[in-house]
């Protein structure tokens, strides 16, 4: 599925129904709409709203996703400051994975 329109609330409408679909009992469908979540969120001709994105994988605690906008996407959400977008987002990242209790990746972040 192509979405040729530069309409973020089309491509967010899209983002959603996937991770609404990864909720689906049945482990392969769970797998391939994670899947297409994560392919959305990695095109760079996907026109989504980071935040918006953001809010929805957490909503669907879809770790993948979560990650994944912070590392690459979130650094223009806070300024114009490189070094101050490394810092907000290293923190938020930092606290995320806090709240998973994810030793390992905290240190390795």
């Amino acid at each position: 599925l192509t979405v040729d329109d530069d309409n973020s609330s089309i491509w967010n409408t899209l983002l959603e129904l996937y991770l609404t679909g990864a909720q689906a009992p049945n482990q392969a469908d769970k797998v391939r709409q994670c899947h297409e979540a994560l392919r959305i969120l990695k095109d760079p001709k996907a026109k989504y709203d980071p935040g918006h994105a953001l809010l929805l994988c957490q909503k669907s605690q879809f770790r993948e996703g979560i990650v994944y906008l912070y590392e690459h996407k979130l650094g223009d959400l806070y300024n114009d400051d490189e070094v101050s977008n490394r810092v907000h987002l290293y923190r938020d990242l930092l606290n995320y994975y806090m709240q998973q209790k994810d030793h390992q990746n905290i240190v390795q972040l």
